[in-house]
């Protein structure tokens, strides 16, 4: 079973949105497949727009944004980084994503969930096919 991990800068919107989204794209692909999300300077919570944005859509938004490590990068099949450079990452990952197009939630969170979903079929298709 894959695990997906989605990290932006403070791991309460972009990686939020992405995991909770990824979730249900996986599911209706018929993938079984896990996700978390993170940040390299986390905020107290997650960002209260993007919080009921994903409620209204029927998602369970729980956890709170939390630090990455570097065992968090190796345990993941896959990692999403969402606006930042990826030399940041505290080690290489398996396999890396970058999606530097998603806007920022603070300008509009429907935006950042449409980008989001319109990225997420590349990512679906390359889990499915691996071998």
């Amino acid at each position: 079973m894959p695990h997906v991990l989605f990290i932006c800068p403070h791991g309460a919107a972009k990686s939020v949105i992405a995991a909770h989204r990824f979730r249900v794209a996986a599911g209706e692909a018929g993938l079984t497949a896990t996700s978390d999300f993170a940040g390299f300077d986390p905020d107290p919570a997650i960002a209260p727009a993007v919080a009921s944005t994903l409620a209204a859509l029927g998602h369970d938004v729980v956890g709170s944004p939390r630090l990455v490590s570097a065992g968090d990068i190796e345990s993941a099949d896959v990692v999403v980084t969402l606006g930042f450079n990826a030399t940041e990452l505290p080690t290489i990952p398996k396999r890396l994503v970058e999606w530097p197009q998603i806007p920022s939630p603070s300008a509009g969170v429907e935006a950042a969930i449409t980008a989001v979903d319109e990225s997420m079929p590349s990512l679906l298709n390359a889990l499915l096919t691996e071998d």
